[in-house]
């Protein structure tokens, strides 16, 4: 489904209200901040639909194929989340590694090497990604 809901997200046309000219009258501004307003609640709604279409859409596709199709897609689902779960897996951690020093000068790295970040206690480089996750950097706190 979530999938689905990528591709809906994608493939939806959804503007944010054009800007008003100077000379609107007040109704037209009401309309337009009321239209700002709901902007995201609309797009979501739209999404919701557009998922929930794409969902009705596979199942009478599913419902056309023998067991042997459908397992065969259901193999190929569960190998492509777990092929998906471990390359962000693999990057979480190349990040976090790249990102982690022992000084404020960012110029002597927490571990010398990336297997050894690898190879780091389990739970001190899980607290590691999760803070570098939580992290909101801006272009002004990179490392140039």
């Amino acid at each position: 489904i979530s999938d689905m809901r990528d591709e809906a997200r994608r493939d939806l046309r959804f503007p944010y209200p054009a800007e008003l000219k100077s000379d609107a009258t007040l109704e037209q501004q009401e309309e337009h901040q009321r239209l700002e307003d709901t902007f995201f609640d609309r797009r979501n709604e739209a999404i919701k639909e557009d998922t929930q279409k794409l969902i009705e859409q596979r199942q009478v596709e599913l419902t056309s194929f023998n067991r042997d199709r459908i397992e065969q897609i259901y193999e190929d689902v569960v190998i492509n989340n777990a092929a998906k779960e471990a390359m962000m897996t693999t990057f979480n951690e190349m990040m976090t590694y790249l990102a982690t020093y022992n000084d404020p000068k960012l110029k002597k790295r927490s571990f010398t090497s990336y297997s050894t970040f690898r190879n780091a206690n389990t739970e001190v480089k899980r607290q590691l990604i999760e803070g570098y996750l939580r992290l909101e950097v801006g272009g002004d706190n990179l490392k140039k």
